[in-house]
């Protein structure tokens, strides 16, 4: 070939490959713009549960793991969930945005936002998390699908809804997620039916139940608190219901023990519920939804509550005879009312003497805790003996200094009451077959009088009993003052029946409420050698448990006596 055609040839490749060079370079501009202005996909198959974990490097190079669990829902371009270091994962996501297969989320942990910038890959994200209390550095984050979403997943926690949740209150959620027609109204014609509150086993725990409160507010309803004794006057604010939007349905998911004996009410518009919380009067309603009530307040019993056979009166059984007296005491400078209750059949001629029973707080109405067919039952059953009761009505504002190990008021027991009784009634003088007992201070009381004159009251009856009393009165002083005095002086003629609720706890922090000492006194007992029957209740301080209970001291300190 000439040198002339060569050329020819050559310049035509050029001139082709120039203007191949141009229409790719046009073509990739045009795929450049095309996709600049058309929308991001979404990322695929985002939605389920996801575990991973934090990787901190520290300064000196070192690596700490922190695991931090994500339940993700994609609708479409939405994305929504929540996530935490636990698998409930409850912090919510406040913010998500999948473009491709890049994923930004914002996560809001208690105090702080982290930042998360990932990469979906197939079951697996990767990429580096910030927090936004230190936005100087960042950290790995790494997590695998583990599975799909359950229900609770598609509805993630109400305000003042906790971990423990409600398949009844998350399928009501999912009936209106769905649009499903008349959801709430059918919610309440069956609350209407079966009753409330709600009560749920929990797979694999045959010891707690899942109790939700339930309450239908109106269009005056800001917010509703659940009323039930010590938990709620420490913590206000874990007792407040959550609303499911857009309804009249307002509810509370606590997990509580079975066995549960508990009195409770609700406080609509209460005064704890505002920010800053205000401490109007309280004005507490009953569960409209619940049939058993005492007054203004509901009564719930879950399975396994210890029955109260011995509380029920009957009409058949014959019964006790009251008489009151009057009692002049040189020792208290005062008179107080004495009520006498003579067993069915009583003899004060008959060979045999009398066991008694001394109870504080007579002036409680019969049946509040000591009831007059409790006495009854187990005597027609003969589960103790007949025995006399003698009641020692309280005067207005002594109820706490005379039972508060008031060692003048044990004399004022052993030294007037004891010979009024016995000048009157046709009792046993002996201590072993003398019982003394109270509730809650009068608990206290009880076992202070055996330890002052265990010569006259040899048998003690102890419910809820205030052991946290020292006689200190001051802040943070040691609480159980009557454990150490039994703990130091010697071994004394006394039988003990001791009980306390295991919901009668400390919530403050202050040492120990009644549950806390009454075990520590139990293990003091023990160690010295005492004859002792301890039992616990589930259920807090409240009369609708020592009412029931009342029946199992009598049984234990003056059963023996029929054997």
């Amino acid at each position: 070939m000439n040198m002339r055609l060569e050329g020819y040839y050559v310049g035509r490749f050029k001139q082709a490959m120039l203007v191949f060079l141009a229409g790719l370079l046009s073509l990739m501009h045009s795929a450049a713009s095309a996709q600049q202005s058309a929308p991001a996909k979404a990322a695929d198959n985002l939605s389920g549960r996801w575990s991973g974990a934090i990787e901190l490097k520290g300064n000196d190079g070192s690596v700490r793991s922190e695991p931090l669990y994500l339940k993700l829902l994609q609708t479409g371009a939405n994305l929504t969930g929540s996530g935490g270091s636990n698998f409930e994962a409850n912090s919510p996501i406040v913010e998500a945005v999948a473009q491709g297969n890049r994923l930004t989320i914002l996560l809001r942990r208690v105090n702080v936002t982290l930042r998360f910038e990932l990469q979906h890959e197939g079951s697996e994200l990767i990429g580096t998390v910030q927090s936004s209390a230190d936005t100087t550095r960042s950290a790995v984050f790494k997590a695998k699908r583990t599975g799909d979403l359950l229900l609770e997943d598609y509805h993630p926690p109400l305000s003042f809804e906790e971990g423990d949740r409600s398949q009844a209150i998350l399928q009501l959620r999912e009936g209106l997620r769905t649009a499903r027609a008349n959801a709430v109204e059918d919610f309440w014609q069956r609350m209407a039916k079966t009753g409330a509150p709600i009560v749920e086993p929990i797979p694999g725990n045959e010891e707690s139940f899942l109790v939700t409160f339930v309450w239908k507010g109106s269009e005056i309803t800001k917010h509703v608190l659940l009323v039930r004794g010590r938990f709620t006057e420490a913590w206000p604010g874990r007792h407040l219901l959550s609303r499911i939007p857009e309804t009249n349905v307002w509810f509370k998911t606590l997990k509580l023990p079975r066995g549960l004996r508990l009195r409770y009410g609700y406080s609509e518009n209460d005064g704890r519920g505002s920010l800053p919380p205000e401490r109007e009067p309280r004005k507490i309603q009953h569960d409209p939804l619940n049939t058993q009530r005492i007054q203004n307040q509901s009564v719930l019993e879950l399975p396994g509550a210890a029955p109260q056979p011995w509380y029920v009166k009957r009409s058949e059984i014959p019964t006790l005879t009251l008489t009151k007296h009057r009692l002049k005491s040189e020792l208290l400078g005062n008179e107080r009312e004495i009520l006498a209750y003579t067993p069915p059949g009583y003899d004060s001629k008959r060979k045999e003497s009398y066991p008694t029973v001394y109870l504080f707080d007579g002036n409680d109405p019969d049946g509040a805790v000591f009831a007059s067919q409790t006495f009854e039952n187990l005597i027609y059953e003969r589960k103790i003996p007949p025995v006399i009761v003698i009641r020692i009505v309280n005067p207005p504002g002594r109820r706490d200094n005379d039972l508060a190990c008031n060692e003048g008021y044990s004399r004022f027991l052993a030294n007037e009451l004891a010979p009024f009784v016995r000048g009157n009634y046709h009792v046993s003088p002996l201590a072993s077959k003398t019982v003394i007992g109270g509730k809650s201070i009068g608990g206290l009381g009880a076992a202070c009088a055996g330890m002052h004159q265990p010569n006259v009251f040899g048998l003690l009856l102890v419910q809820s009993g205030s052991f946290w009393w020292q006689p200190l009165q001051k802040d943070w002083a040691e609480p159980n003052w009557v454990a150490r005095q039994f703990a130091t002086i010697p071994k004394m003629p006394l039988t003990f029946y001791i009980e306390a609720g295991i919901w009668e706890v400390d919530p403050y922090g202050n040492g120990g409420n009644i549950i806390e000492t009454s075990r520590h006194l139990r293990d003091v007992l023990i160690a010295k050698g005492y004859t002792l029957t301890y039992q616990e209740f589930a259920g807090d301080h409240d009369t609708i448990n020592w009412r029931g209970s009342l029946a199992d001291g009598l049984i234990a300190l003056l059963g023996p006596m029929l054997r």
